[in-house]
């Protein structure tokens, strides 16, 4: 039976959250990138199907925007266990700003063509490839561990936050910039968050034991560090069962919104943004409540309700009642997102950390498009609410596997 894992040593004393200058100018400008991220998403899909008048091509461009950040995941985390995180960030942020220009520069001149916006599609993962792992991993380097909580609460409110007004906001730039000026706001958005990253300071500290003239031998080392560690290794389990079958209520959202709850646009827009709303609340609750005990605890509670939830929702059949449910599940699931992030933080040593959160993000973004794929075919060949039902009933009973991940239930 595998003990607890000890925290995390080398974090020095660190002003406090509302004191801390690192973390609240990476705030803000994670809130104003993710902002910039929720105008350019529109404005990229509204200019691709309208040009291309093909689901196809438009599923594609959404496919380049996650399939280079699932490739190169293993590999990225090597190097951001090996190199300057603060760097990185930096680095990878002025890429994604510059190459969101192209098609800005290109559609402002009315020159834009396809083929450029797949390149960017593609560039914009590969780069988010190394920012996310960077970002995750550098987190208990900005703030100190009893603030942890706290930190990941206001950055996930700030990101749905974005979410919930992106769309809105980026119809009304989109009307007054068109596409072009939409898009800049976009790549202006990264270099807002480069130079938050500059001007906030912070320690990273590399892997410097011997093995970097491998990168096999470190991702191999990254991959015995999770088989060495039971809880960790469970933990990714429980987080990879999660986001697979939490995928239907995504992809058929549309479905129920029309066939089920039989809702014109306006209500289909609720339902999504309730979502969002949720997880701002969740992560407001958190945020209120700080540093909380027994988060392995909290992390198995979260599931067995994420699950319950859901196939509640399957079996509902009207509007408010659905609506209700969706803003519960969004507030569960922001709580069971930042536990898991906390954790995560708390549990994988310093030199380690880049390379077990690309992991999973590897593993939870590469399981994404085969669940897609059966979501629909499911949805075909039974119905949207058979599929969210027994999606949940699996969050539901894989919950209870928490159970058996040695040392979990004693987390702190």
């Amino acid at each position: 039976m595998e003990t607890a894992i000890p925290p995390v040593a080398g974090q020095a004393q660190r002003p406090s959250l509302w004191t801390n200058r690192t973390f609240l100018a990476i705030w803000l400008g994670s809130a104003i990138s993710v902002l910039g991220d929720g105008l350019y998403n529109l404005a990229l899909m509204w200019w691709v199907y309208n040009v291309s008048k093909s689901a196809a091509i438009t599923s594609l461009v959404f496919i380049l925007g996650q399939l280079p950040r699932i490739v190169l995941g293993p590999v990225s985390g090597v190097f951001v266990d090996r190199l300057d995180r603060r760097r990185v960030m930096i680095a990878t942020d002025l890429i994604r700003g510059l190459i969101v220009l192209l098609p800005a520069i290109k559609a402002i001149q009315g020159d834009l063509q396809l083929w450029h916006v797949l390149v960017t599609a593609g560039v914009l993962s590969a780069a988010d490839a190394f920012f996310r792992p960077a970002f995750g991993a550098s987190l208990p380097n900005i703030v100190v561990r009893e603030h942890l909580t706290k930190a990941n609460s206001l950055l996930s409110v700030t990101t749905n936050l974005g979410f919930f007004l992106g769309p809105a906001v980026g119809g009304l730039a989109l009307g007054f910039l068109g596409t072009g000026g939409t898009m800049l706001i976009n790549a202006l958005s990264f270099f807002i968050s480069a130079l938050a990253i500059l001007l906030g300071p912070f320690s990273s500290p590399r892997n410097d034991n011997g093995q970097a003239g491998s990168v096999l031998s470190e991702m191999l080392d990254g991959f015995q560090f999770l088989r060495a560690r039971k809880t960790v290794l469970g933990i990714l389990a429980l987080a990879s069962v999660m986001n697979f079958f939490a995928v239907p209520l995504g992809v058929l959202m549309p479905v129920i919104a029309v066939e089920v709850l039989r809702v014109d646009s306006r209500g289909f827009g609720l339902l999504q943004g309730i979502v969002s709303v949720g997880m701002m609340l969740g992560g407001l609750a958190l945020a209120m409540l700080g540093e909380t005990r027994k988060k392995g605890w909290a992390l198995i509670g979260g599931l067995i309700l994420s699950g319950f939830l859901m196939s509640t929702l399957g079996w509902s059949r009207s509007f408010w009642p659905s609506l209700a449910i969706l803003g519960f599940l969004g507030m569960v699931v922001a709580g069971v997102n930042i536990t898991l992030a906390v954790i995560m933080q708390n549990v994988v040593p310093d030199d380690k950390r880049g390379r077990v959160f690309a992991a999973m993000a590897t593993v939870t973004g590469g399981l994404q498009p085969i669940a897609m794929a059966l979501a629909g075919v499911a949805a075909d060949a039974f119905s949207a609410s058979v599929v969210l039902i027994a999606a949940g009933v699996a969050v539901f009973a894989s919950s209870f596997g928490a159970f058996l991940v040695p040392g979990l239930r004693e987390l702190e």
